[in-house]
């Protein structure tokens, strides 16, 4: 009898809320504004990450027009994607505008909430455009000039046969303040290839690692420092070829050969 009393008084007080949707944190508006936020936060959050990669992603290559056909084709890539993201960030705002509908029964609230939503789906629409503009446009700008000799890469395998071990080379992070590339920033190479291993191996199939790890590599340029001073053509290739000796050396590659094969065909 009072088990039946309480789920009779919690029950009550639901329908309540339901219906004034007023007073308290857990009214069905807060609810449904907290789980929009959530859903909405993700692809928003992405859409960030790919704006950045799109505008400021394999920077130095631009800047210095010594532009490959890979370059083109991850940045092709990467404006799809962030058309996807777009599309559901838009979706879960329109799910958000239906639920209020549906679940809100305070005529108030109901319409304040619409009118909010209407804006937002509205002003993120149109943020998505202006992107979407700027981002083709720099895209268009992007011209093929060169491509990787991967006949060179084989080359350096053998000559010099680098990896991702401590001495052979530096690989050093950007400080904050300085906008430079420090020796005191450089970090322990083989826990880094580890991590950045690891990170683009989620989610992978075990075949195309070796050009996620590629292009991954590609786009540190500005990363990696060795003893002598190289020319950026140099550069790209010597770095290509530390990935394709480490590829090999974790076994994630049958050989040298193999691993050029496998990469070549995608990026070049």
């Amino acid at each position: 009898m009072w088990r039946l009393s309480v789920q009779n008084f919690y029950m009550s007080n639901l329908s309540n809320s339901a219906a004034s949707d007023s007073g308290g944190y857990f009214t069905t508006t807060n609810l449904i504004n907290i789980s929009i936020f959530i859903l909405f936060a993700a692809p928003l959050f992405l859409q960030v990450i790919l704006i950045r990669k799109i505008l400021y992603g394999n920077k130095t290559y631009i800047e210095k027009k010594f532009i490959f056909a890979d370059i083109k084709v991850v940045k092709l890539s990467q404006i799809f994607h962030y058309i996807i993201a777009a599309l559901i960030t838009l979706i879960m705002l329109i799910i958000a505008l239906i639920l209020n509908e549906f679940l809100v029964k305070d005529p108030l609230i109901l319409k304040s909430n619409r009118a909010s939503y209407i804006i937002l789906i509205s002003i993120i629409f149109t943020l998505n455009v202006i992107v979407l503009l700027i981002c083709t446009i720099k895209y268009k700008k992007i011209k093929v000039n060169t491509k990787i000799d991967w006949e060179k890469v084989k080359k350096y395998c053998l000559e010099n046969e680098l990896r991702f071990k401590s001495g052979e080379f530096q690989y050093r992070f950007k400080d904050s303040f300085t906008n430079k590339y420090h020796e005191e920033n450089s970090v322990n190479i083989e826990k880094e290839w580890s991590k950045d291993l690891s990170r683009n191996s989620t989610f992978t199939k075990t075949k195309n690692i070796p050009v996620k790890m590629m292009r991954w590599y590609i786009s540190k340029v500005d990363k990696f420092f060795f003893k002598q001073e190289l020319n950026l053509d140099d550069k790209l290739h010597l770095i290509c070829s530390i990935v394709i000796n480490q590829l090999v050396a974790d076994g994630i590659c049958e050989s040298i050969e193999k691993s050029i094969e496998k990469v070549s065909s995608i990026v070049k």
